[in-house]
């Protein structure tokens, strides 16, 4: 379970800096 939800978290944090980036290009 807590693996799982550090995956999610990881995971989430990953997708808002791929958003950052494509903004800022």
């Amino acid at each position: 379970m807590f693996g799982a939800a550090v995956l999610s978290i990881l995971s989430g944090l990953g997708l808002v800096a791929t958003k950052g980036r494509k903004e800022e290009e």
